[in-house]
């Protein structure tokens, strides 16, 4: 095996695509598409700190050539998959996207703030959006070097006042008396005797 064949199969060299690029930056100002989103989902406490913090990539699915689609049933399951920690249950608050889709022709001004500051304000608030719940998202394309930054983010309360219940230790008996009410009988014994019968009540052992 040779040198080269040996660090294709052991290094990830795709930094040098991004490092080349970067360095090509004026002549890369378009935007693609990216088929995974960063999710992160930000856990706040009774005491209204964040307590938790859980990044995961998610597949997003083709909807055309302008966007990626995260479903709203994958919305769903994700958020009923991610809304227990240990015996913690917490609720959604929001969901938020950060996407930065700026246009190829305003990255210089983007990049050079001071030249027009209320351009850059209200350009970088347009970014956060807030998502009403059970909604597709679609995710634009947007230039490569903000792929690593465009993201979506789950914030989740703890709920207060949730109690867990503890299981039964005994057995619960479907539709059959419960073993505490059954009570001990009493069992008539018939003893004979050469003069008579008599008949007594003993309580049998165990």
């Amino acid at each position: 095996m040779s040198f080269e064949s040996c660090c294709d199969d052991d290094l990830d060299l795709s930094w040098l695509d991004t490092h080349e690029r970067l360095n090509d930056i004026e002549q890369n100002y378009f935007k693609e598409s990216k088929h995974t989103i960063q999710i992160n989902y930000v856990y706040i406490n009774i005491n209204n700190y964040i307590d938790k913090i859980v990044s995961k990539d998610q597949e997003l699915e083709y909807f055309d050539e302008d966007y990626m689609l995260f479903p709203k049933e994958q919305i769903l399951k994700n958020i009923q998959h991610n809304k227990t920690i240990g015996d913690t249950k917490y609720q959604l608050l929001d969901i938020l996207t950060y996407i930065v889709d700026i246009e190829p022709k305003n990255i210089k001004r983007l990049l050079n703030p001071d030249d027009d500051p209320s351009f850059f304000v209200s350009l970088g608030a347009s970014f956060f959006n807030i998502i009403p719940l059970v909604v597709d998202i679609k995710i634009p394309k947007s230039i490569f070097i903000f792929h690593k930054i465009n993201s979506i983010h789950f914030i989740f309360q703890e709920m207060v006042g949730v109690v867990k219940i503890p299981k039964p230790i005994l057995k619960i008996f479907d539709g059959r008396a419960n073993p505490r009410s059954i009570t001990k009988k009493t069992k008539k014994v018939t003893i004979k005797t050469s003069h008579s019968s008599k008949t007594k009540r003993v309580n049998p052992s165990n």
